[in-house]
C-alpha cells in the first residue's frame, strides 16, 4: 500500500512554513527532490539548514524553500 503525500494543515506567521510561502492544503510531492511520501520526511532539523520543496497547490507544481528555524518553546 503506498503511503500519501503529506498536506499543510497549519500555517504559523512567520514561522519557517510561512516564511518558505507554504499554504494550507499544500501537497508535498518532493523534498531534496526526492519523493515526499517517504520518511524521514526532514531528516535533518538543524536551523539554517535548507529543503527545497516541491508542492502541489490547486493543481499547479511549485518550488519553494523551507529553512529550518531555531527550536521554540511552546507552552
Amino acid at each position: 500500500m503506498a503511503s500519501e503525500y503529506f498536506r499543510v494543515d497549519t500555517v504559523i506567521a512567520d514561522s519557517p512554513a510561512g516564511r518558505a510561502g507554504l499554504q494550507v492544503g499544500d501537497q508535498i510531492l518532493e523534498v531534496n527532490g526526492r519523493n515526499g511520501r517517504h520518511l524521514p520526511f526532514l531528516p535533518r532539523r538543524h536551523p539554517g539548514t535548507e529543503y527545497e520543496l516541491t508542492v502541489r497547490r490547486r493543481g499547479q507544481l511549485l518550488r519553494v524553500i523551507l529553512v529550518v528555524g531555531e527550536p521554540h518553546n511552546h507552552p
